[in-house]
């Protein structure tokens, strides 16, 4: 949805990918530059849209926040969160183990960033391309990380 001159109305979404769940967050770098991330199970997207036009990318993991600053860098946060249940044969159904990604976007590739062992980040805020704080958690902890350097050192 997009809110211009006092109404929202619904934005053209026929080039992002089908049957990965819902957008859940969005960030704007400009008017005519905006990012949108999201996901269900196990496959996520990263949406881009350049004046009104939407692209989108698949994601490893469902994609629950993006944060995108004035100089066009973006981090990216979010998770499988233990991902879908597989039923082994004679045994009971066990979720595979989570996978958390942070991903980071220079201006021209997203590139995935070192991701926390103790839990699920699901929101992410910037202020700056090497100060960002992202939290979350799991069910046993909660998670509050901060950034160290885009280039993946953390």
């Amino acid at each position: 949805m997009h809110y211009s001159d006092g109404a929202w109305t619904t934005a053209a979404s026929s080039n992002l990918l089908t049957g990965v769940g819902g957008l859940l967050s969005v960030a704007c770098v400009s008017k005519s530059d905006c990012w949108a991330v999201g996901g269900v199970g196990l496959e996520g997207q990263i949406a881009h849209d350049t004046n009104g036009v939407w692209s989108a990318q698949p994601a490893s993991v469902p994609l629950s926040s993006i944060a995108c600053l004035p100089s066009g860098a973006c981090w990216a946060v979010g998770s499988n969160a233990g991902g879908a249940i597989s039923n082994l044969i004679g045994g009971a159904p066990t979720p595979p183990p989570a996978i958390s990604l942070i991903e980071y976007y220079d201006g021209a590739t997203w590139r995935p960033v070192t991701t926390p062992p103790a839990g699920s980040p699901t929101s992410v805020a910037c202020v700056a391309v090497d100060e960002c704080w992202a939290v979350g958690g799991s069910s046993s902890t909660a998670l509050i990380e901060t950034t160290v350097a885009p280039s993946g050192a953390g």
